[in-house]
């Protein structure tokens, strides 16, 4: 136990002001919640491993809001998707009767200044500027892979909606707007989730999404090679200029 209440002060100390569901998380509900998360299922990530980095902090954290989501879903992670240029990978993507949310994760404590028809963004931090690739064409780019991957579906007019999913402590200045994709803070989620659903209807039966969320769970758990070649391709594409 002790090793988890260790855990639980990094993961306080790495959150800051962020408060989980507004409760005192004792060492132990937070590592039985882990445990039976969809993040947890879907990974097979350690407690350990996720506590140390901040990307999967930042999934982890998106999956458990997803998680609280009153409808029936699905909730995969870290989807490896073929295309032309190489694999793509969706961070994690919400699986509804009304839609299919994609998510992009970016677990930053910083400015973030950006539009959303440009390819380049900037990051304030520690008093330098650093250039990086929009991610809302990052995930235009996840989102076209899905589609070649939504088979046998591809004709059935499933909403493919974009979520840029930031921390709270990322202090967000974004021009433009989009009816399909929004750039919003990891609070936001759950009612902007809500908001969308209420004016969707259902295009998917639940025998249909037990097959989507079938034919899409072979792209989850890749081999490492595979990721670093994801992690190679994203890395091509940062333009960082202090």
């Amino acid at each position: 136990m002790e090793i988890f209440k260790k855990f639980l002060s990094f993961f306080r100390r790495a959150c800051k002001t962020e408060i989980i569901e507004n409760q005192v998380i004792t060492a132990k509900n937070f590592a039985d919640n882990f445990y039976n998360s969809s993040y947890y299922n879907s990974t097979q990530s350690s407690l350990r491993d996720v506590i140390k980095d901040q990307g999967r902090l930042g999934e982890m954290m998106v999956c458990n809001a997803l998680d609280r989501l009153p409808f029936q879903k699905y909730i995969l992670t870290n989807l490896y998707l073929p295309t032309r240029k190489g694999d793509t990978e969706i961070d994690i993507l919400l699986l509804t009767s009304k839609g299919i949310y994609i998510i992009e994760n970016k677990n930053y404590s910083t400015s973030v200044y950006g539009n959303m028809q440009s390819k380049n963004w900037t990051a304030y931090y520690g008093g330098k500027s650093y250039r990086f690739y929009s991610p809302v064409f990052q995930n235009k780019g996840h989102i076209n892979a899905l589609y070649d991957n939504l088979f046998p579906f591809q004709n059935k007019g499933i909403p493919l909606i974009s979520l840029i999913v930031f921390s709270d402590r990322c202090k967000l200045k974004i021009f433009g707007d989009s009816s399909d994709i929004f750039v919003l803070h990891r609070s936001e989620l759950q009612d902007k989730i809500k908001t969308i659903e209420e004016h969707l209807k259902p295009v998917l039966s639940l025998k249909d999404m037990d097959i989507l969320h079938s034919n899409l769970s072979q792209f989850i758990m890749q081999d490492e090679s595979i990721k670093q070649q994801h992690i190679a391709y994203v890395d091509s594409l940062k333009n960082i200029s202090s």
